[in-house]
């Protein structure tokens, strides 16, 4: 039912990786120059994400289309300092996405962490960007030259090793981590699913009401 499917997501937004959530930890931080626009990927540390990765900031004040991360990390780079006129010639000669002026506010204040959250961010497309196309972790040297020669890393074998001492039950209890954010897009989510749902059974009605009309209809002639 509808209780277990957000239950699920929920669960699942826990271990969740997103290119938007990793962006925004960059920026929160001071390191918002440690992100490197490649040819095909966008590099944030140990994690790679594809330049046209959806994330889940909806343009236009919400009306418009996804941004893309290349978007989001080429105004964040190039418009604060530079000015607004320099950082459209530049992403229209580059075929990067422009972030419009109407957004550019709200935009910047939820990546620099001045807003705890968004109302133009689409919870259900953040957790399905995450589910769909994780991040994936750079390896290290000592680890590329152990898989060519068949060896496992030696960080593999250690943890092979160690006894698991913490799960996702025990996170849940920690007593100096907050999950007030999981909790808030846990209520968002269940709020969307049972927006889904009240529209599915609306549907429904139509459609008993109009099968009811023809039968009706099919009856008088």
């Amino acid at each position: 039912g509808p209780l277990c499917c957000v239950a699920s997501l929920a669960a699942r937004l826990m271990s969740a990786v997103n290119c938007l959530t990793v962006l925004r930890d960059f920026v929160k931080s001071g390191k918002l120059n440690d992100v490197k626009i490649e040819e095909n990927v966008i590099r944030m540390g140990e994690y790679s994400f594809p330049r046209t990765e959806q994330t889940a900031y909806k343009s236009r004040k919400g009306r418009g289309k996804l941004y893309t991360l290349v978007a989001l990390v080429f105004f964040m780079q190039n418009c604060k300092d530079k000015g607004y006129g320099t950082y459209l010639m530049k992403a229209r000669k580059q075929g990067i996405m422009i972030v419009p002026g109407m957004d550019q506010t709200k935009l910047r204040d939820y990546l620099t962490g001045k807003d705890d959250s968004s109302e133009y961010v689409d919870e259900m497309a953040l957790l399905r960007g995450s589910l769909h196309k994780p991040a994936q972790k750079q390896p290290s040297v000592t680890e590329k030259k152990a898989e060519s020669i068949g060896e496992k890393p030696p960080g593999l074998q250690i943890m092979e090793m160690e006894t698991v001492l913490e799960d996702r039950n025990t996170m849940l209890c920690h007593p100096t981590i907050s999950f007030s954010e999981v909790v808030r897009r846990f209520k968002r989510i269940q709020a969307e699913v049972g927006r889904m749902e009240e529209r599915r059974m609306r549907e429904l009605k139509k459609q008993d009401a109009k099968n009811k009309g023809k039968k009706g209809k099919s009856k008088s002639a």
